[in-house]
């Protein structure tokens, strides 16, 4: 909406975009916007896009520094690279006394989150050039400066953890999150002032679309199994988020298929992750918890998965034909050193019978 041509309403509403339009039919897509009602300034996530050759943030720091100066508060949906990936590089451009608002779960996956970026992304130089491909205006900066351990631990003293439909007020605007279903945690946000009730929902997932995706992934994998008797399976998802419902689904199918292949779950953080769910089923969906109350076993206990921190070519799994499941920070595998390439490149791109599948938690 143009400033000068702002219809007479309760309350003066503005939303900008601080990704660059490049990014908008991209599937690396940050989200950051900035929702102005009246005289309050809501940053509503920070992402950030990993490439090749570092971090990219969605438009110039200068427009983040002008625009984020006076900003009240921000609210954070799911913790994934793309929705707060660029949080500890915004934060010093924000006042001090601006909180973030995230789900306890959401706060909780983040730390993970963190954890696998600092831990499986090689860092890059500063003069390092950019893709080709990418607009000259973006802003690119090193993992080093981005996730150093300081500026990670100072932004979690600045979270304030939320249940779901759990509202506060802050400027006589009412703030409340509600599940989003695309992720542990993840949430969209209602926020209402006086007769205006704004509704910011993205990365929302209903149960009707996640049943169709998860058997079109089941059918993918089990079509390969039947066709490929030799060939192993990677499965590529994001580090937090998605990764969840994925390993329950694929135990789940396990069980039921007897499927000839051993299935593994790897990553950086990929134990720490379903230790982390075994204590959060309260943030998870009803059939899960109507799971949970009629067998009284943890569905995080898994029967058929195993899970290793990093997946040695000398391991006895990889003796036999395997489903190996990555969790990774670097989901596109676009950076050179990190665990997830390492992985692809070394044990799965050799032997052309490999079957690799792309996810991500949309």
């Amino acid at each position: 909406m143009d400033r000068d041509e702002a219809p007479a309403a309760t309350s003066l509403l503005y939303l900008t975009s601080l990704v660059d339009e490049s990014f908008e039919t991209s599937s690396f897509r940050p989200y950051c916007y900035l929702l102005e009602i009246d005289n309050t300034k809501i940053l509503l996530d920070g992402g950030v896009s990993i490439s090749s050759s570092g971090v990219v943030l969605g438009s110039t720091l200068q427009s983040f520094k002008t625009l984020l100066k006076d900003v009240s508060l921000v609210l954070c949906s799911h913790a994934s690279v793309e929705f707060i990936g660029g949080l500890p590089l915004i934060l010093p451009m924000l006042p001090a006394s601006a909180p973030i608002y995230m789900t306890l779960a959401t706060q909780c996956m983040a730390r993970i989150l963190f954890s696998d970026l600092q831990s499986s992304i090689f860092v890059k130089e500063h003069d390092e050039k950019k893709d080709e491909n990418e607009p000259a205006s973006l802003v690119r900066v090193s993992h080093s400066q981005l996730y150093p351990p300081h500026a990670i631990e100072h932004l979690f003293k600045r979270i304030v953890t939320l249940r779901y439909s759990q509202s506060f007020t802050i400027e006589n605007i009412i703030i409340s999150p509600f599940a989003a279903g695309a992720s542990l945690g993840g949430a969209y946000w209602r926020i209402r002032k006086g007769t205006d009730d704004i509704i910011y929902a993205v990365g929302i997932s209903t149960k009707r679309e996640r049943k169709s995706r998860d058997t079109e992934l089941v059918e993918m994998i089990s079509l390969h199994l039947k066709a490929n008797p030799s060939g192993d399976i990677l499965v590529i998802c994001p580090a937090v988020g998605k990764t969840l419902e994925l390993i329950l689904l694929l135990d789940a199918y396990w069980q039921l298929s007897k499927a000839p292949a051993q299935l593994i779950i790897t990553g950086v953080e990929a134990c720490r992750l379903i230790d982390f769910a075994q204590s959060m089923l309260e943030w998870m969906g009803d059939s899960v918890l109507k799971a949970f109350s009629t067998t009284r076993e943890n569905p995080f206990a898994l029967k058929h998965a195993k899970y290793v921190r990093e997946l040695d070519p000398k391991d006895p799994y990889d003796k036999s034909r395997r489903v190996v499941l990555l969790a990774t920070a670097d989901e596109h595998l676009q950076c050179s050193s990190s665990y997830g390439r390492q992985l692809f490149m070394e044990q799965f791109s050799k032997n052309p019978k490999s079957f690799v599948i792309f996810t991500n938690n949309n």
